[in-house]
């Protein structure tokens, strides 16, 4: 990003309360770099993930790495995980977390998406996400990175190379739909 640059607002997507996915589709492809802002929380009544998909593709193409924080301040670094078939970038709650008015923020940024005739690479991603956890007290902070694969593993081609990144879709892992309070944004780095 040169000096002077701003980030420029692409566009926000809000829950229906019938969904479980939003979906940014027709990702700007003078840009290989985002950033996403938001916050949701599930319809299900128990805590879940948010998941990440690029393209909307399902294959086992993903890796995450993990840190998270409870509000009793220990760190606890999770093991990887690798080849899974999303990213999970992070949790929200379910209604039994503040009689239903619980929610997590996220804040996701993702490189390397798109100018595949320059350099196809690997898109990546860096997650915080905060707020209510599995119960009605518990606080949670985490840190999450990782990558949708180009490469290969086992001598398998993962990820067709090459291919630019034209939608990004988060999706209520499990049980339950984005409720209407749902909202995120997404931007992008105009040079980058």
């Amino acid at each position: 990003m040169a000096i002077g640059d701003t980030l420029e607002y692409v566009g926000s997507l809000s829950g229906t309360g019938s969904s479980n996915s939003i979906v940014f589709t027709g990702l700007p492809n003078t840009s290989d770099s985002f950033y996403i802002t938001g916050m949701c929380s599930t319809s299900n009544a128990t805590a879940t993930y948010l998941g990440m998909r690029f393209n909307s593709d399902s294959n086992s193409y993903y890796t995450k790495y993990e840190l998270s924080s409870y509000s009793g301040g220990n760190l606890y670094p999770y093991a990887s995980s690798a080849y899974a078939t999303y990213a999970d970038v992070g949790q929200m709650p379910g209604t039994n977390a503040n009689v239903g008015y619980g929610r997590s923020f996220f804040q996701i940024e993702v490189w390397s998406l798109s100018k595949s005739s320059i350099s196809p690479g690997s898109p990546s991603f860096l997650s915080r996400c905060g707020g209510t956890g599995q119960g009605n007290t518990d606080s949670k902070n985490v840190w999450k990175g990782g990558s949708y694969s180009y490469t290969n593993s086992g001598g398998s081609a993962l990820a067709p190379s090459g291919t630019d990144v034209s939608s990004i879709q988060l999706f209520v892992v499990g049980a339950g739909n984005f409720p209407t309070t749902t909202r995120f944004s997404l931007y992008r780095r105009p040079t980058s």
